[in-house]
């Protein structure tokens, strides 16, 4: 319908898709194109938003070829910054391994173990020559198949 300039039905029906799967990016991306079509911003980025959202893929130009048709991804990106940076800022980001459960405080202050200790001077080994000269070494044994 869309590509029929028949832009009232192909709203209505990207609408009753959305009506019934919710998520439906590709329906999503298309309403925000023809609110965009409309001079309509507000609403075009609303519908961009949630289609990337649903599905960051949108973005692509291999999956979604119309993406270039917009002019508003942009504000789509940063509509959907925040959002995503609290997201991801309030992630529960567990114990590190290696690390038990606070102990409780002490009266004297120890210090804590180090994950990766340090060798004491009497452990460090120096380097030595090499056991053969490798000028004088023979070749290895030729193998035939």
């Amino acid at each position: 319908r869309a590509a029929r300039n028949d832009y009232s039905g192909a709203e209505r029906a990207f609408h009753r898709t959305v009506r019934l799967a919710k998520g439906h990016a590709e329906a999503l991306f298309q309403l925000g194109l023809i609110e965009e079509e409309k001079h309509n911003s507000d609403a075009a980025v609303d519908y961009y938003a949630k289609a990337l959202r649903h599905n960051p893929a949108i973005l692509d130009v291999k999956v979604n070829p119309r993406v270039l048709d917009s002019k508003l991804i942009h504000l789509v990106l940063l509509r959907n910054y925040e959002r995503d940076h609290a997201r991801q800022a309030s992630r529960f980001l567990g114990t590190p391994a290696g690390y038990a459960s606070p102990a409780p405080p002490q009266a004297t202050p120890q210090a804590a173990p180090a994950l990766s200790p340090q060798a004491t001077p009497q452990q460090i080994v120096t380097p030595s020559a090499p056991v053969t000269d490798q000028g004088t070494q023979s070749s290895p044994p030729k193998t035939t198949t």
